[in-house]
């Protein structure tokens, strides 16, 4: 019984070790897609209740505070879908502060940048 317990302590112990840490992505991120734009678009992420939630301004279509619609994170691999069509952000996080990836649209795929503030 005792070594029943002991193998089932160091395979928890094990598995806790192993396993990635979870990446904190929350914060406020700008998008920096387009040279020379002078209001670029900003996503403020934060985890709400163990869910990944995130408001986004468009300052160039004067749109604040829209609901980005979902976000999901795998290791370093991140998918924000900014609306319910379809429009997304697919990116890797390659720093702590930055997140390289493609907007995908209805019409296009546009490399972005994304630098914590």
């Amino acid at each position: 019984m005792k070594l029943a317990i002991l193998l089932f302590g160091t395979f928890i112990t094990g598995m806790i070790t192993l396993s990635a840490p979870v990446k904190n992505i929350s914060g406020t991120w700008v998008i920096q897609s387009a040279p020379g734009t002078c209001s670029p678009a900003v996503i403020r992420i934060s985890m709400d209740e163990g869910v990944w939630v995130g408001k986004m301004d468009i300052p160039e279509q004067q749109v604040y505070d829209k609901d980005v619609y979902a976000i999901a994170v795998d290791g370093d691999s991140m998918l924000i879908s900014v609306s319910e069509s379809g429009n997304s952000i697919n990116a890797k996080l390659e720093t702590d502060n930055s997140l390289k990836g493609t907007l995908v649209t209805d019409n296009s795929n546009t490399p972005v940048l994304l630098v914590k503030r």
